[in-house]
């Protein structure tokens, strides 16, 4: 969950499930959770007291599970973390605003790409970054030079529709382009 706290004030901007690799802790991507009234006045209370006790300021990001109705802290971020780009499309940027940006209904994700093989990142693959990667979809690109290693981020892909099927299917589709630029790799 990603919120501003400013002189003891607070305003979630954005609440998201983490969705983990399939039998890892690896987190795969996050995406905008629906929530009922009830929920986030329950979460604008423990935001609240949050932002109290460790007198929070600015963008901030908390890692909640929720079980049988208890909550239990994970950790408080002082900044939004991986929310950033659901932060600035939801909020209009990151800061109070008095205008709250409405997306009919849309869905966010952002999906940490992870290599499948050690790279190091030589020109071929920042030109391909550069033609294919929209600055809009794509964002922590790497930088000429850089080693990823097996596993590690790549980069990560920001997508909204307003059906999570379809964002499903265009996540299966980077795979394509992830072994395109680990094909590069000898090239």
């Amino acid at each position: 969950m990603q919120f501003i706290s400013q002189n003891k004030k607070t305003k979630i901007i954005s609440i998201c499930d983490q969705i983990n690799l399939k039998g890892e802790y690896a987190i795969d991507y996050l995406v905008t959770k629906d929530i009922t009234n009830k929920y986030e006045k329950e979460i604008s209370m423990l935001i609240k007291k949050l932002t109290s006790i460790f007198d929070l300021n600015g963008l901030n990001s908390v890692e909640l599970i929720s079980e049988k109705k208890k909550y239990f802290l994970i950790e408080i971020n002082s900044r939004p973390g991986l929310g950033t780009n659901i932060v600035g499309k939801l909020n209009g940027g990151p800061f109070f605003s008095k205008k709250k940006k409405v997306l009919k209904k849309e869905i966010l994700i952002t999906k940490i790409i992870y290599a499948n093989k050690s790279l190091t990142i030589n020109q071929r693959m920042i030109k391909f970054f550069k033609k294919f990667c929209d600055s809009k979809k794509f964002s922590e690109l790497p930088n000429l030079g850089d080693v990823i290693k097996v596993n590690q981020p790549l980069c990560l892909l920001h997508l909204s529709s307003k059906n999570i099927e379809l964002l499903k299917k265009e996540m299966s589709s980077t795979t394509k382009l992830i072994k395109r630029i680990e094909s590069m790799q000898n090239e």
